[in-house]
């Protein structure tokens, strides 16, 4: 029963603790800037669920963004916005590997989408070019996309070259709701009596 305990306990534990990251890393980039209103961002396809936990802007001195960023995911398909955040100017935001991001809840179905960002002037610089991206799995990454507009869009104009990295999703996975949790901790605390129980009557 001290196993069955212990084992349940460490499952809670872990739920709780798995770590985010972000979900496609761009391979020998390099900062750039454009002095247009543009949307940018890159077109990617899911092959199994994934769960986004944040929506982000990379932040290339790490030092806080010089503007606000508005990101969003769209359908593919049909240019739908699925969900946005804007990621704050300055250094509020919680950092991730570069990436100033939004805490964001949304689970992504198996489909194909475009991650969109907003950059109203070159005082936030991207990243340009690479060779290759580093994945998240289930995560593939397709094209970058770009769109020259001061509206919120999707970014329709596309490039078989990786680069225009300035938007990117934080991801991993579902976090349990605070109720599964409680119920969790209920279950723990029933088997441990039922364990007392069981002890004083032998």
């Amino acid at each position: 029963m001290r196993s069955l305990v212990a084992c349940l306990l460490v499952l809670m534990l872990v739920s709780v603790g798995l770590a985010d990251s972000i979900a496609v890393t761009p391979v020998g980039a390099f900062a750039g800037s454009d002095d247009r209103d543009f949307m940018i961002g890159w077109e990617f396809s899911v092959s199994t669920p994934v769960q986004i936990t944040g929506l982000a802007y990379w932040d290339e001195e790490e030092d806080g963004l010089g503007e606000a960023h508005r990101v969003g995911v769209f359908d593919s398909a049909t240019g739908s916005l699925l969900v946005d955040a804007v990621v704050p100017a300055g250094a509020g935001a919680p950092l991730l590997d570069g990436y100033r991001y939004t805490p964001t809840s949304y689970l992504l179905p198996v489909g194909r989408y475009v991650v969109g960002g907003q950059q109203g002037s070159d005082v936030d610089r991207v990243l340009l070019g690479g060779n290759s991206t580093i994945t998240w799995p289930g995560i593939t990454f397709v094209q970058h996309r770009e769109l020259p507009t001061s509206s919120f869009v999707m970014p329709t104009n596309a490039s078989s070259s990786v680069g225009l990295f300035g938007p990117n999703l934080i991801v991993g996975e579902p976090i349990p709701e605070p109720g599964t949790l409680a119920l969790l901790g209920a279950g723990l605390l029933s088997l441990a009596g039922l364990a007392r129980i069981r002890r004083r009557k032998a």
